[in-house]
């Protein structure tokens, strides 16, 4: 049985190799975020139905289109207004949820990746 070699000379760490570096790290970070964000505004929210004993759930749309009480009738098989008013409230609130997590995740990632884009890192004395 052959011991594993070490490459790294001997006065430099062997984990910097296999780490990223702070400024990849917080790069990744943001992108991760503009993309979660992104794919939290799209797709669509639900909420649940009416009858308890059914397990069926509401469509609301998603953050971008949020609800359309057309659809919403449609799919609650009611037409009084009442009920339909009520679940264009719930679907409007949360949406509204949705959509302050998308606006921080998305435009934070965004600030983020403008920041390590434009501003220079300082240099290193070595």
């Amino acid at each position: 049985m052959s011991v594993p070699q070490d490459n790294a000379p001997a006065g430099q760490d062997p984990l910097a190799q296999v780490t990223l570096r702070p400024r990849t790290f917080a790069a990744i970070l943001a992108i991760a975020a503009m993309i979660v964000g992104l794919v939290l505004a799209l797709v669509p929210m639900s909420v649940a139905g009416p009858d308890p004993a059914d397990s069926r759930s509401i469509s609301c749309g998603n953050v971008l289109g949020g609800p359309e009480a057309d659809r919403l009738a449609d799919e609650l098989k009611s037409t009084d207004r009442s009920v339909i008013v009520s679940y264009v409230d719930m679907c409007e609130r949360a949406a509204g949820n949705r959509g302050t997590t998308v606006t921080l995740l998305f435009f934070g990632g965004m600030i983020g990746g403008l920041w390590l884009g434009v501003v220079r890192r300082g240099r290193r004395d070595k």
